[in-house]
């Protein structure tokens, strides 16, 4: 008699399923550490932006570089994230560095230390080019 298999054997980790979503190219996450101001940026992030995984240092200053200037005002600015926790939701396009433009929905959290202060955030992105061509063909 064959014994049932180890579910553990079948189990992904965290960090091993968002690589495999990631491999499909429309989606990437990224962290923001307030006290220490590192950041990290998953290889789908990266590739989101229009740039290869870990040749730049990821910052808010490249990303909000990135954003088209017409969504730039909606985007918030470090100081409201950092010091008064405000962080919506956007979508925005980015202007990658060979001239591409790609439209990307954020979603964001901010995370908060026991006395009320912003302490980090974390998002998802989510490329959304395609639906929105699709969606502006259905209405022409």
């Amino acid at each position: 008699m064959n014994a049932p298999p180890n579910i553990q054997s079948f189990a992904f980790s965290s960090r091993e399923f968002l690589r495999l979503i990631e491999s499909y190219g429309l989606t990437g996450n990224w962290g923001w550490t307030f006290a220490t101001n590192e950041h990290v940026w998953s290889a789908g992030f990266y590739r989101l932006l229009g740039l290869e995984p870990r040749t730049v240092r990821p910052s808010y200053e490249l990303f909000l570089g990135l954003v088209h200037p017409e969504d730039r005002p909606e985007i918030e600015t470090s100081a409201q994230i950092m010091q008064q926790g405000l962080l919506q939701d956007h979508t925005f396009r980015v202007i990658r560095p060979d001239g591409s433009i790609r439209i990307l929905s954020g979603r964001s959290e901010i995370y908060f230390a026991p006395d009320g202060r912003p302490r980090g955030a974390a998002g998802m992105v989510l490329d959304i080019t395609d639906r929105e061509a699709l969606a502006r063909l259905q209405a022409a």
